[in-house]
């Protein structure tokens, strides 16, 4: 995730400090501090889209902005910035003038219902976007066919990624990573590991967001060592992991009863700067409860009280 490019950045920072951002759809609240000063965003050639669907009556006018930039010498380049309610606004607003949305706003308004698991709402708006003439690109393709795979609707989310090669919509990155998920949530492993294959014979090259997907599937498997391989490869990839591909490797371990080894990646994540959420301190806790070790779990929950997190959220 970009937030986790930026926590990384040094406070104090004086150097220029360039974060790479892969063609993906990023949905987060993003903000860099005024401690954090020469910073670049730089998006690869297929332009990422940083989107987030904050109201100002949720979080406030300015809070409720995708991208908050309090730092001196910031750039961007390449990168599409969207709050998805703007772009609810926007095409209300052009709707009522008569005017067509293009394919971003269509596309942010997508992925924003996706997240929110509105999967018909999100098949309307890819029918709408059709029937004016806007052609759909690689992000709506991929926000509908996840959509359609979170709900279940399988047969549906193959027959787009038919009508892709039809149409002879480019496969990139992001299509491939919503394609692999897509086989690991329907019971596919195999599909799903050899869409990762072919994503590598293709030439290009997963993101943070693509391992967490394969890591996350393979441990929920219980092929747990081959997640914690997968983690290594993105180590010697230079692909920066996130809080989700650690908690899919605790989770593993911890369902296998192999406490130790899930202890181990918490304390790695530790010494490489992540901190652990509620979802990392709440696997093990239940872990050791369940294996009879009340001592540990006890300590375990003190210590994430001690760092803020609330048990109400586990």
């Amino acid at each position: 995730m970009v937030n986790d490019a930026v926590k990384r950045i040094p406070t104090g920072n004086t150097q220029c400090t360039i974060v790479w951002i892969g063609g993906e759809v990023y949905v987060e609240k993003v903000k860099i501090d005024s401690t954090k000063p020469f910073v670049i965003f730089y998006g690869s050639p297929n332009m990422p889209m940083l989107s987030f669907d904050g109201t100002a009556a949720k979080f406030g006018t300015v809070d409720s902005t995708t991208l908050i930039v309090e730092a001196d010498y910031f750039m961007m380049v390449n990168i599409i910035v969207i709050c998805v309610e703007d772009a609810r606004s926007m095409y209300d607003e052009m709707t009522v003038k008569g005017l067509v949305p293009d394919v971003v706003a269509y596309t942010c308004i997508m992925n924003g219902l996706c997240k929110s698991g509105k999967v018909e709402e999100v098949k309307s708006v890819f029918r709408e976007m059709e029937e004016v003439g806007v052609v759909p690109n690689h992000f709506s393709y991929a926000s509908l066919i996840d959509s359609l795979f979170k709900n279940g609707n399988e047969a549906e989310a193959f027959a787009f990624q038919g009508q892709m090669v039809v149409r002879g919509v480019g496969f990139d990155v992001v299509v491939y990573t919503a394609l692999m998920d897509g086989f690991f949530k329907a019971g596919m492993p195999n599909d799903g590991e050899n869409m990762f294959q072919v994503l590598l014979e293709e030439s290009l090259v997963p993101t943070c967001i693509t391992y967490s997907a394969l890591i996350g599937g393979l441990c929920k498997l219980g092929n747990v060592n081959k997640g914690e391989l997968m983690l290594q490869e993105m180590k010697e990839k230079c692909v920066s992991p996130n809080v989700v591909v650690y908690a899919s490797i605790v989770d593993g371990y911890t369902k296998k009863g192999l406490l130790n080894e899930a202890m181990n990646v918490m304390k790695k994540m530790v010494q490489r700067n992540f901190s652990p959420n509620v979802f990392v301190y709440g696997t093990l806790i239940d872990g050791y409860f369940k294996a009879g070790q009340q001592g540990i779990a006890l300590d375990l929950f003190k210590e994430m009280k001690s760092v803020g997190l609330e048990e109400n959220n586990l």
